[in-house]
C-alpha cells in the first residue's frame, strides 16, 4: 500500500480551514493543485471525505474517521523526523578552540579532557584533536560507529 502523505497533509489543511481556498493559501498551493491532490485521495480511498456545497466544505463520515488517525500519523512523524535530528547533531558535536601554542602546550590537555567527559557522558565516543599552524586546535566527539 502506498501512503499519499502530501493527499493528507491537504486533507489536514482544508479539513482544519474549512475551505480549499484558505487551505491552498496555507499550503502555498494553487486551489486546482489542492483539488487534484484530495481527488486523488478520495480515488485511492474509494469515498468522498468532503461535503463540497456552495463554497464550504464538511467532512463525510469516512473525512470524520480519517481526520484524528491522519493528524496522529504526521505527529508521529514529525516525532520520528525530529529524533533523527537530534540523533545526527548529537553524534557530530565539534567545539573549536583558538589558544596561543605556548598556552595549547600546558592547558589544552586537560581542558581537551575536560571537554570530552562532559560531551561523552555515559555514551561511548571517539574524542580527536588537532594543533593547527593558526594556533586552534580543534576537538569533536562523535557515537561510536
Amino acid at each position: 500500500m502506498r501512503v499519499d502523505v502530501l493527499g493528507l497533509q491537504a486533507f489536514i489543511s482544508i479539513a482544519e480551514r474549512g475551505s480549499f481556498r484558505a487551505a491552498a493559501s496555507h499550503l502555498n498551493l494553487s486551489q486546482t493543485a489542492l483539488s487534484h491532490r484530495i481527488r486523488k485521495l478520495e480515488e485511492s480511498l474509494g469515498t468522498p471525505l468532503f461535503l463540497r456545497a456552495n463554497r464550504q466544505v464538511s467532512l463525510t463520515a469516512a473525512g470524520t474517521i480519517l481526520l484524528p488517525r491522519a493528524r496522529r500519523i504526521f505527529e508521529d512523524l514529525g516525532s520520528a523526523l525530529n529524533e533523527v535530528r537530534v540523533d545526527v547533531r548529537e553524534g557530530n558535536e565539534q567545539v573549536t578552540v583558538g589558544v596561543l601554542p605556548t598556552v595549547a602546550a600546558h592547558c589544552m590537555p586537560s581542558v581537551i579532557a575536560q571537554g570530552a567527559a562532559t560531551m561523552v557522558g555515559s555514551a561511548p565516543a571517539t574524542i580527536a584533536f588537532s594543533a593547527r599552524p593558526s594556533g586552534g586546535w580543534r576537538m569533536w566527539h562523535s557515537g561510536s560507529t
